[in-house]
């Protein structure tokens, strides 16, 4: 292991910190208002960012004066600081996407934590990879979705999740969690309870669909009509999309234009989320020449 050291000091409350080779930046009573969305303006007495498992470790290692607390921070939409923190905050950056194995029906996707969680959806869909777009637009990262197994319409984290890597915070070692391991529930983990503040999730891996497979129960249940519309007309055009073998320019347009007119004609009713799968539908039929298949 490489020895930490602090070399320079900056005007700017910043400590240039030299990890083995590499120059990551220590801050002194920063104001954490750029990194939460509620822009809470609570300070940190510590502050530095992280891009892979051996900066997190050496951050770990590093003795700061007078406190050893270690808050990690995601995305900073899902926290609401009522106070000062007096310890260190770790800003996870950890980045990257990469496909690690595929089998007939599933492609397994890593996504390093400190991805976007909004961009690693948008990624998916890009890419042919369903099963997370009814998910999108959730603010926070990845890192985060299994620790409060985020969902929407229909759709949980659980249903995609293959695995996760964590770092631990005390033993420094890092430990897989399989989806039984996580022992989600509703908008729970085994991270938000048993192993709250111990571990540092660095990379997520799902399990998604090579075919389009789309889950369009939005459970509007006992809403009047005219709020149930919109989503009556959305599985119209599921089902329609379903039906359709391979849909050529022509049918493509217009189902693009009933994602645009959903989305700007009802903007009470019609979520982006809606819209949003909408647009997966149409862009991932128009790929396939198999059957939607709409659970």
């Amino acid at each position: 292991m490489h020895k930490t050291r602090v070399y320079i000091t900056r005007k700017d409350n910043r400590k240039n910190i030299f990890i083995s080779n590499t120059i990551m930046q220590l801050a002194e009573n920063i104001s954490l208002k750029p990194y939460n969305t509620f822009g809470i303006d609570a300070a940190a007495r510590y502050f530095a960012a992280f891009q892979n498992i051996s900066e997190l470790e050496e951050l770990c290692n590093y003795k700061l004066p007078l406190t050893s607390y270690k808050f990690i921070l995601g995305g900073g939409s899902n926290i609401l600081l009522t106070k000062n923190i007096d310890g260190i905050v770790l800003q996870n950056k950890i980045c990257g996407i990469e496909v690690i194995n595929e089998d007939e029906d599933y492609i397994y996707v890593k996504a390093g934590a400190g991805e976007a969680w909004h961009q690693f959806v948008l990624h998916c869909i890009a890419h042919g990879y369903a099963g997370v777009e009814n998910l999108s637009l959730i603010p926070g990262s990845v890192g985060a979705s299994p620790m409060q197994n985020i969902g929407a319409y229909g759709v949980e984290i659980k249903d995609v999740f293959h695995e996760l890597e964590a770092y631990h915070l005390q033993d420094g070692r890092t430990q897989k969690f399989s989806k039984e391991a996580c022992a989600f529930g509703y908008r729970e983990s085994v991270f938000k309870h048993k192993y709250k503040g111990q571990y540092v999730i660095t990379s997520v891996t799902f399990r998604l669909y090579k075919k389009p497979r789309f889950n369009i129960s939005l459970g509007v249940g006992n809403s009047n009509e005219k709020k149930a519309a919109p989503y009556i007309l959305f599985n119209k055009i599921a089902e329609a999309a379903s039906k359709v073998k391979a849909l050529d320019m022509k049918y493509r347009k217009r189902l693009l234009n009933c994602h645009y007119q959903m989305t700007f004609t009802s903007r009470s009713s019609v979520t982006p989320n809606l819209s949003c799968t909408l647009l997966m539908i149409s862009s991932l039929s128009a790929k396939t020449s198999l059957p939607v298949a709409v659970p």
